[in-house]
């Protein structure tokens, strides 16, 4: 053979992923952190639901308590009015 000469093939690379042996305690920990994570995420969107019921509780009460204040405005309480004292008089001899 002569050394001047060539190689001219092609290397021709797969289209199809190589799929190795995956670490099965690596698979195990991904597992464990996405579960980890979805209940975090569950357990978060229960306390903005608890917040957003306290919120709107607090915002309902604020607002009758407006309510029953502009009521008092436009129709003030009734007053009864007392009897006039009357004076007490003395007779003074002079």
């Amino acid at each position: 053979m002569d050394t001047t000469q060539q190689d001219t093939t092609q290397q021709v690379t797969s289209t199809a992923p190589a799929t190795g042996v995956k670490n099965p305690k690596r698979v195990a920990a991904g597992k464990a952190i996405a579960e980890k994570r979805r209940k975090a995420r569950e357990e978060q969107e229960k306390k903005i639901a608890e917040a957003d019921a306290i919120r709107a509780n607090d915002q309902l009460r604020k607002a009758q308590e407006e309510a029953r204040k502009a009521e008092e405005v436009v129709a003030p309480p009734v007053k009864t009015r007392r009897p006039k004292r009357q004076l007490r008089r003395f007779n003074h001899k002079l």
